[in-house]
This record gives structure tokens, sequence and C-alpha cells, in this order.
């Protein structure tokens, strides 16, 4: 690798996210954590979920994992937990947002934010198809098949 060469091929093979996108994950694990209950209850009750709200009962909006955005006044208002938390997990697909598991969570939600990040580059991707130990530096007992797909 050349000094002049794009920093991004690097950055996704050390599996790093942009300081934007790495904000997002952030926000949106700790919404996946108040959703299915595992955060504290001072996060938890700053949230409203679409499904509570009186006057959206009979909209198909309240059948969703969605949860209400406060409205706010001012720029400093919408960096608030409260507000820019909803606004990212009412952006990740349904699919994502139903994960039953925190590192499943983890893991589809980096690769979620991978994939927009770094869509320019093609990458492979080695999956080992049978279980393998590391150790002091070594891969044993690994069978690996070369994929054309982002599974981190």
């Amino acid at each position: 690798m050349s000094p002049r060469d794009h920093v991004s091929p690097a950055l996704l093979e050390l599996h790093w996210l942009p300081v934007y996108y790495r904000i997002q994950f952030k926000l949106g694990l700790l919404m996946y954590m108040a959703h299915s209950g595992q955060s504290p209850m001072y996060i938890s009750d700053a949230l409203t979920p679409v499904s509570r709200v009186p006057s959206r009962g009979r909209l198909r909006s309240a059948d969703t994992t969605d949860y209400l955005v406060p409205r706010t006044r001012s720029k400093f208002g919408e960096r608030a937990f409260c507000v820019s938390g909803p606004l990212v997990w009412n952006s990740l697909p349904e699919s994502l947002r139903t994960v039953d598991s925190v590192t499943t969570f983890r893991c589809r939600l980096k690769t979620h934010f991978l994939t927009f990040t770094y869509h320019d580059f093609a990458f492979t991707v080695l999956v080992f198809s049978q279980p393998s130990i590391y150790i002091d530096g070594w891969l044993y007992g690994m069978s690996m098949t070369s994929v054309t797909r982002l599974c981190l």
C-alpha cells in the first residue's frame, strides 16, 4: 500500500466505521437495549413507542416497532437522546430491529453501516464452515471458503 492510496479499503479491513456512523451505531445499540428491556429505566422512560400514543392506536405505524420522535425547535435539541435515538431506530430496517440477541444485532448493525460506508469497494470475506480455535495468533482446525458478501 502506497501513501497515496485511498484509506477506505484499509478502514474496511480493520472494520472501522467513520465517526458519523460510529455514533449512529452506538445510538442504534442503545435503542436496541432499551427496546429489549436491557437498559436502565431512565433510558427506557425517555422513549415512547408509537403503539403507546393514544391518537395513533389505529394507524398502521402502531403495529411496528417505531418510536415517537419529539419535535424540537433547535439543532441543539436534535442532539438529545430522546430525539436522535428514535431517529436512528426508525431508519433501520424492520428485519434488523426484530433480531433476538444483542450479539446478532451488533453484528448485523455494523454490517448495515459498513455497507453504507464502503459500498464503492469490492471485498471478499472469509467464512469458516467449521469451528476454529484461535491460539497464540494462529487459527487451528479451519476450513474456509471465499464469499463475496459482508458478514462481520
